[in-house]
Formats: structure tokens, sequence, C-alpha cells
């Protein structure tokens, strides 16, 4: 027994490492090698090569990360059914830029009518904001551009300029020669530049935006390629893709196979994918290095978005104002129960902030009555008031929502939890210290339904909506167990039908969060394997269980060494240290504090590739610090040690101008590109700051740290319609911009460190401060204004009020709503700069805008009429018709191509004799045309690249396309 398991382990890591000659193979050797012999390490090497350039383009086009998921799981399962069919010659690389792009916009086609659906059934959640508007600006633009190149442009141009290859290994993975590639490199660049200039925009900018080099590097989620190699494993056994991936991908990969190729042949044996082995996690687990500062941190039972939504803040009331909660503790079967504990915990997210001792507790009466009180000032949003009994599953009420009404607990049937933790020779292992971090209800306490949604979403195991409380190992709730010599230990009160989340730790093996089902029927090994991404042989993170279950746990790899103060060289004392390996699952990091002499010791990690290490002493005042590190020779202790310098403590406050009031709002903060203070850093690592975000307090303050020397502090609003103006430079900043050019494109923008593009865009306000070299504090407030407020009507062209119409623009933040009827208001409106508002009807083909000021008469008209049409036929370079192309046009204000693409449907394709025509095109504004074969764009004269109808029909005649 524990030499197969030694032997599984040792042919686990050598999947991961894989063989170094296999590195050294071309694509189209690879490729081969795949198509022919089914061999999973060349695909392997596929993605790892191309994953994260699929990756990116996919959440440049779509907004959400699970839509982009989707897409990137699509185009691979794309490439595995049709790996035959690509010619001779293809670059795979460029191959599949176009298919990811063409896949990502299905796929925003899909998800643009599921929302539509989801307003008209009044059912649509609120999503979070979008950290930087003008990042994704700028990465639509790019994403298009590019896949508009033919294919002997494109293909150079990815791998050079997208995934970093020099101009020698492009001619390699090529089979070009170097002189072709760098001939080829030039005109792309030529052609891309001459397409940005048009767009107000440069191929410097373009290339130097940080949020184009971010994704284009953005690592896969570890999860994401397990579950893509599991639902292609499902393929090659015989099983439709619609058994094995989820609805929305199985349309996508059906429908961009078939509008891709013509034959429908099954390709057996070509399916195939890569597993974890990419660096992974940190693209969308916000809680890892990039995550809050400590002293906001949660523990690491909470997922990321929860966290936020999770901070603890303190309610208006005076401090010391009590409130008395009155209710009753039942059984499973509406009897009360008596002597049952009714308590709130002190300790909250993982630390003792009150101590170990509970705020307030009584015990429940005969009647199962309990009166407690409690100061108003303890009810934080994230703790809970908890009922527990011996026998009995637990129950919780969210504190802050107290006071309403009676509280009536009702207690559920226990199933015990037992467990062994074994290390990988099976041998039992003691002293192994675990502890409920999380327990999950399902709302109707049936986990049946629960456990159809086992899915891929990010950070989250199962997709149902579950009820769920976080306590710390010291809260008292459920108290934590070690196991005893035989490795066995037992956990009571967690209930019947629920989710446990137990952590599992000690001094010498991996850290882990497992997931117990308390089910006393569930067949976790069938759940797994009827999940279509979770089926495969990779060991899966998280470790799923049932009730009673035996834990392997492998050896954990120490990382330790020293943090000292960079200016003194003296020892840093009692900051934290956060670890994790990229290919983990986002729960199991690990964290630790330096000791007096500002040593740590980081242990719980197994052994891996690669780890990231942060340091965060942002509550002494020290900029916080992250390094990667290769791992070492065996067990022993990966040596990192650290220098940390000193911030400038940036305080203010965050109102509304005309009340007066605070405003809940997210900050960030960058230096400026030029920065000596942070050219002198440790480590010159931008996304130090770029990736941390703060929130205002509830009276909304903020405090950040800053470098001293020029620094950008960007402010939005975090309220529901943003209700505030869009910053804009002030005319003694326009000398320090990047652009000053507002509307279309980036937008006005400044240069940060890195030379990240740092746009005005989607925030409120913005402030360029410039602390001295010996600065300790600043003082930075800001006001947002709710500038002027437009309302209007809209008409068809008969003047009779029209409905069912989508606008683009009523709020300077940019988002597009469907008007109830004909009237709508516009908000934010700056007086000193007009706003472009779309109108649209997609049934009628209506559309219409205009140019608002904060000083028009009111109330505007805005008379929709006929869009202009566009005509023509496409030819080769022969004369002969090209059938079969999909035809766009694409706009360049940003609100009106929002609203464009939103509402573009299918694809208007050229018939057989070439022909086409697009309705619905916005008379007198800008657009280019674009014609796409395949996986990429037909190359055009630059003439049709900017283009402004009247209204009408307006015929091109023929068009030859070029370069193909």
């Amino acid at each position: 027994m524990a030499g197969a398991q030694l032997a599984s382990v040792l042919q686990h890591i050598h999947q991961l490492v894989g063989a170094p000659e296999d590195r050294e193979r071309s694509d189209a050797q690879l490729l081969l090698c795949f198509r022919e012999q089914r061999d999973e390490s060349a695909f392997r090497l596929l993605m790892e090569r191309h994953g994260r350039m699929v990756l990116g383009v996919c959440r440049r086009v779509l907004r959400q990360h699970q839509d982009a998921e989707d897409a990137f799981q699509a185009t691979f399962l794309v490439l595995a059914r049709n790996a035959a069919a690509i010619r001779q010659g293809t670059a795979l690389s460029s191959w599949l830029y176009g298919v990811a792009y063409r896949t990502a916009l299905k796929a925003r086609r899909q998800t643009s009518r599921r929302q539509a659906h989801e307003r008209r059934a009044g059912n649509v959640a609120r999503t979070e904001p979008d950290l930087n508007l003008a990042w994704q600006e700028l990465q639509a633009v790019l994403t298009e551009e590019v896949g508009r190149l033919a294919e002997k442009y494109r293909a150079p141009f990815v791998l050079c300029c997208l995934e970093g290859m020099s101009r020698g290994e492009a001619a390699r993975q090529l089979g070009w020669k170097e002189g072709t590639v760098s001939g080829r490199l030039a005109e792309a660049r030529k052609r891309l530049q001459q397409r940005f200039a048009r767009r107000g925009l440069t191929l410097a900018t373009a290339l130097c935006a940080g949020a184009w080099t971010a994704n284009a590097t953005t690592a896969v989620p570890a999860i994401l390629s397990r579950t893509t190699i599991d639902a292609a494993l499902g393929i090659a056994a015989g099983q439709a893709a619609a058994s094995v991936v989820s609805p929305p991908v199985a349309a996508l990969v059906e429908g961009v196979t078939q509008t891709m190729f013509v034959s429908k042949a099954k390709l057996a044996g070509l399916l195939l994918l890569v597993s974890g082995v990419l660096a992974a996690g940190v693209g969308s687990h916000l809680h890892r290095a990039s995550a809050t500062p400590v002293r906001q941190e949660k523990p690491a039972a909470a997922p990321a978005s929860q966290a936020e939504k999770a901070k603890i803040e303190k309610p208006a009331a005076a401090k010391d104002e009590k409130l008395t909660v009155t209710g009753r503790v039942l059984d499973p079967d509406g009897k009360p129960i008596a002597g049952a504990r009714v308590f709130m915990p002190g300790a909250v997210w993982g630390d003792a902030e009150k101590g170990d001792h509970p705020l307030a507790g009584q015990k429940s009466a005969e009647d199962g009555n309990f009166r407690i009180t409690m100061r108003r000032a303890d009810l934080l949003k994230g703790r809970f008031l908890v009922a527990t009994a011996k026998g009995y599953g637990l129950d919780w009420k969210e504190a802050d929502k107290l006071g309403a009404s009676e509280a009536t607990f009702r207690l559920v049937k226990d199933l015990p939890i037992t467990g062994r933790v074994l290390d990988l020779e099976g041998r039992p292992v003691k002293g192994v210290s675990v502890h409920v971090g999380a327990i999950e209800a399902p709302p109707m306490g049936d986990l049946g339904p629960v456990l159809k949604t086992i899915h891929r979403d990010g950070n989250r195991v199962f997709t149902h909506p579950l009820r769920s409380v976080y306590m710390a190992a010291e809260s008292g709730v459920i108290a934590p167990v070690k196991t005893d010599e035989a490795g066995r230990f037992r956990i009571a009160g967690v209930g019947r039908e629920r989710i446990a989340r137990l952590r599992v730790e000690g001094p010498n093996i991996e850290h882990q969060t497992l997931y117990v089902l308390t089910r006393s029927d569930v067949n976790v090994k069938e759940l797994i394997k009827a999940a279509p991404d979770r089926i495969g042989r990779l060991v899966r993170l998280p470790s799923i269980y049932g009730p009673t279950f035996d834990h392997l746990a492998g050896p954990t790899k120490p990382i330790a060494g020293v943090v000292r103060d960079r200016a003194t060289g003296k020892p840093v004392a009692d900051v934290w240290i956060n670890a994790s390996m990229r290919e983990a699952w986002w729960e199991n990091y690990v964290r630790t504090k330096t000791d007096k002499d500002g040593r740590y010791r980081a242990i719980g990690l197994p052994k891996a590739r690669s780890y990231h290490v942060s340091v965060w002493g942002l509550e002494r005042d020290y900029i916080q610090a992250g390094k990667d590190v290769g791992d070492s020779e065996g067990l022993e202790p990966i040596a990192l040690d650290f220098e940390l310098i000193h911030g400038v403590r940036v305080r203010g406050r965050i109102t509304d101008k005309h009340t007066g009031k605070p405003v809940p709002a997210a900050i960030w903060y960058t230096p400026l590109e030029g920065n000596k203070f942070f050219a002198a850093m440790p480590a010159k690592d931008a996304s130090i700051f770029r990736g941390l975000g703060h929130r205002s307090e509830k009276d909304g303050s903020y405090n950040l740290l800053a470098l001293p020397g020029p620094g950008l502090i960007l402010v939005r609003a975090e309220v529901e319609d943003n209700p505030y103006t869009e910053a804009t430079i002030a005319p003694a900043d326009r000398s320090k911009a990047y652009s000053t050019k507002a509307g279309e494109g980036l937008g006005e923008s400044f240069l940060g460190v890195g030379r990240g593009i740092e746009s005005l865009s989607g925030h409120n306000a913005y402030r360029i401060l410039d602390p001295a070299s010996d600065a300790v504090t600043a003082t930075c407030d800001f006001q947002f204004d709710r500038g002027r407020t437009r309302t209007g009507v809209v008409v068809d062209p008969d003047d009779k009020p029209l409905r069912g119409v989508r606008v683009s623009g009523l709020t300077a933040m940019g988002n597009i709503k469907t008007l109830a009827d004909n009237s709508f208001t516009v908000v934010a409106l700056n007086p000193a700069r007009s706003r472009m508002i779309a109108f649209a009807h997609k049934d009628r083909k209506l559309v219409g805008y205009v140019r608002l000021a904060g000083d028009a008469k009111e109330p505007v008209t805005v008379r929709l009429q006929p869009g202009a049409v566009l005509t023509g036929r496409l030819l080769d370079e022969d004369g002969k018709p090209l059938a079969g192309i999909a035809v766009n046009a694409s706009h360049r204000v940003n609100e009106v191509r929002w609203l464009a693409d939103e509402i573009a449907g299918q694809p208007i394709k050229t018939d057989a004799e070439g022909r086409f025509r697009i309705d619905g095109i916005f008379p007198g504004l800008e657009f280019g045309l674009g014609f796409r074969k395949g996986n990429g764009f037909l190359d055009l004269d630059p003439k049709y690249g900017e283009m402004t109808l009247k209204p009408g029909t307006k015929d091109l005649g023929d068009i030859r396309a070029k370069g193909r």
C-alpha cells in the first residue's frame, strides 16, 4: 500500500516537471505527437506555452472572470477536437488567438442575451464594478485590432509581443527565417500603429499599458487547467460535450466549431488536454498576495468575495448603547431545548480581536427562551450569534441583523465527523490540529440540490446558494481537536446535511482546507467523477470527503528568512508573512509572523516548483513587499530574506461635496513613472501597488501607505448607480499627464511605474501627491461632485413615445440599461464637458445619440431614426467572391460601441456572391469595417478603418481583401 502511494506521488511529480527534451520541441512537433499518439505531455506543453495568452484574450473581451474561463476552456476543446484540421504551416499561437477571440465574442453575445432575459424577469444580481474601465477599454481595442491582422503578421506579433519570445525563438516555432520574422513583425507594428492612430491611440500606449502585459502573462488558475483536461478526458471516452462540461461551455464549443469547420466528422482520440502544471492562482483569487492589508484580512475560511462583503464595520450607534436580544432555541422537531448555549464569540476572523472569551452569553431556560443584553458596538458585520447544544448541530444569526425581531434558533440533528490523518506512506500522524473554519448550510436543509452544482467557479466548490458561518479556532464554537496515536480525530456539533471546512495543520505536514459533507450516504468518489469539471486522474484541490474519511498529508517544504529595515539593518518584528504556491487551491496558503529578531518560518506548504511569499508591514508603516522563489533540493527550508522600507502614511476623508456626508469608496495608489524612490526599492514590482485596493471606513476616512515622490491616488464611489461625475485632469496637472485626450480610447491618463497606464476613466476623483523624502504623513481629502442632472424623452421617427430602448451613458461610469418607458435621466454631468448618450431599439433598427452638456435645456428630446445601411461585395485578390465571411462595424466612441456590441446579435455574413448588408449603423459617427474569416480578420485598405455614414444606404461596391 505504502509503495503504491509513493509511486503515485513520484509519477505525479514527474508529470509536473516534464522531460527537458520535450520543451525543445516546436509547436508543430508537439501537435503532431498529440494528434498521432494522444501524447498528454505534448498537449500539456502546448497549453503551458499558450494558455496565458488565450486567457488574456478571453479576459479582455469578457468582463466576468467566469465567462472568460468558460471561453478559455472552450478554445482548447476546439483545438483538441479539430487538431487534424489545422493546416501545415499555420502558427498555433496565431490560430489560438483567433479562436479565443471568436469564442469570447460568442460568449459575450450569450451573456448579453442572458442578462436581457434576467432583466425582464427582474432577477439580476448586483455585480461588483470593474476595477478599471479604462484598462478594459484598451484591452478590447488591442484584442480587436490584433485579431484583424492577417495571419502572417499576427503570428510573429503574438509570439514576440504577447508571449515574450525573441525573434530567434519565434523563427524556430514558425519554421521561418529570423529575417522573415523581423520583417513581418515590423509590418505588423506599422499596421497596428495606423489603426491605433485612427482611434486616438498609439502603439506605444498599447504595448506599455499594464493592462496588456498583465493579462498577456496572467497565470492560468490551476483549477481551470485541471477542469479543462478533465472535460477533454470525458470527450475522449466518447461522451458528448454537453455531458462533460457546463451547458455554456458546450454551446461555445459546438457553435465555434460549426462556424469554423465544414466537416463535422468526429476526430477520435484528440481530446487530452493539459493538467494543472501551469503557474496559477493569482489571476482570479484576490485573496492572495494582492489582498487587502493584514489588519483587514479575513481567515482562510472565507472566499475573497465574501470576505470583502464581510468587512467588519462599526455602526454609528453610541459606543456603549445596549441592545437586548430575546428568542428561543428549538430542536429539529420544533420543541424547546433547555440549557442550550447562546453566545457571541469574541474571536473574529481567526484573530482574537476581543480575546477568546464570548462577548455575551446565556443558557436557554426550560421553555427554550433566552434573553441577552449586549453592546450595539459589538454587532459587527461578519460576527454571529450562535446557539449550540450537546447532541445537535449548531444554528446562527448574523450579528448586524439582530434586534429587529425575536431570534429563533432551530438546531439540527448531528452527524459527527471522524477521520484519520496519515502520511504518504499510510502511517498515522499524531498531534495534528484539526479545527472547523466554516460551516455552510443549504437553505432547505438538504444537501442534495447543492451536490448537483459541484462546479468550477473561481473560489467556490458548489455554486448553489449556501448560508455560512465563519469561526476562528479561538472562538469556542467548536473546539479544535488533535489527532491521537492512531491519527484519529472526532468533531461533533456541525450538524447533518452541511458542509464543514476543516483546517488541518501540523508542524511537519502540508496544511490544507478539507471540505467535509455531513451526509451519511454521500459517495464522494462518484460525486467528483460525475462532475463535468472534476473528473480525471489528478489529485483534487480542495480535498472533498464524506463524514468518515482518511486524509493523506504530504510533507511540508518550509520557507524561512529574516525581515529587516533597509535603512537601519535592524530586524522588523511582528509583521505578517503570507506564503502560497501558484498551483494550489486558494485556501491552502499559510501565514506566520516575524519574531522579535525579525525571523520567520512559514510551514505547511507542499513541495512545488515555485512559491510566492509576501510581507505585510502596513501596521508598522512599511511598504508591502513580495517575491517569487523556486524550489530547492529535498525538504530543506528555502531561505528568503526581505528588506522593507518605510512609507508615507496618507490619511484623508471622502465626502459628498453637496451634503458633506461620507461616501463609501475604493481607493488605489501607485507611484508615477520616474519616481526615484520606487527605482531604489529592493524589489521593483509595480504590481504590489496596482493590485492593492483600499476601502473607506464608515465615516468616510481612509489611510494608505505611499512612497515619497510623485504618486497618483484614484478614487471611485462604491455605491449603486454611481451618481458622481468622472474625474478630469486639473489644468495644473496637464503637463504631467500621459494623455489629455478625453472621450475615445483610454481618455485622460497618467503613466505609472512599470509604464502602466493609469486612466481617470471609471474613477470619480484623483490626486497627485509628491511627499518629500523625509515625510512621515500626508493628508489628502476628496469631495465627490454630483454634477448636474438632465432629463429627456425618446421618440420614434413619428415623434411617438418609444419603449424598450437600450441606452448607454446615463451615468458617468458608462453603464447600459433598458428604459422602463420613454423617459430618461442623465446624472453626474460635468458642466465643463459634454457626454455622449447613445440609444438603440434593436427590433426596429432605430438608433440615435445626443452630446449632452450640463447646461442643456430640459426636457431633451431624442428622436431615433433608422440606422444607416452599409452594403458591398467582398472579393479576394483574384476578384473571386468570398462567401461566409463575418462582417462587423466597430464604432470608435465608447458609449456607442458598448451599446452596439451588446445589441449586435449573430454576426452578419457575406452570401454566395460575397455580398453583405449591415443595418443599424449610427449615422455621423466614425467606425471601422472588418471582415473575419475563420479565426482572423482579412486585411483591407486602411480607408475602411475610418468610415462615417450619412442616413440612408451606402454601397461600397467591390472590396478587395488583401494579405491572405
